[in-house]
């Protein structure tokens, strides 16, 4: 219990980190290069000096807790933390562009993408005004240290 609290409070900082009027209107967008340590937490086919600046934005805040390095960790608890960090990243963009999806089917795709980034922005409002992390969210995070829990 004590990891997914520490895991979801690594979310809350992440959503809370990821720049506010600076989103860009994509979770494509802006591509650039991450900080090395944050290689391991890229999921997929993402190659390192192309990562999208939401995606950099979130792992920074989520891995780094809003430090410039990884907090002192076990190898094994920072390998777990960047793997739940990043399955964490693509569960939820997935969560808000089918969130997206569902609100307005007949949209185009550019437009669902504005909205799915959109949903992101007002969860990361709705923490910074001291609310709480939607239940969808947390079931997203829960989820993800379970599938990579060594």
């Amino acid at each position: 219990m004590r990891r997914i609290v520490a895991v979801l409070a690594a979310t809350v900082m992440a959503l809370t980190a990821c720049g506010g009027d600076g989103l860009p209107q994509s979770f494509d967008a802006d591509p650039g290069e991450i900080d090395v340590v944050l290689v391991p937490a890229l999921v997929g086919s993402v190659e390192p000096d192309v990562v999208p600046k939401v995606q950099r934005d979130f792992l920074e805040g989520c891995v780094l807790g809003g430090g410039d390095e990884i907090p002192q960790r076990s190898t094994v608890q920072q390998q777990g933390l960047l793997a739940v960090c990043g399955c964490s990243y693509l569960h939820l963009v997935d969560l808000f562009r089918a969130e997206a999806r569902t609100a307005s089917p007949t949209k185009r795709p550019d437009a669902l993408e504005r909205d799915a980034v959109a949903l992101f922005r007002d969860v990361e409002d709705a923490l910074r005004d001291g609310g709480e992390l939607p239940a969808a969210v947390t079931e997203a995070v829960a989820g993800c240290i379970e599938s990579t829990a060594f």
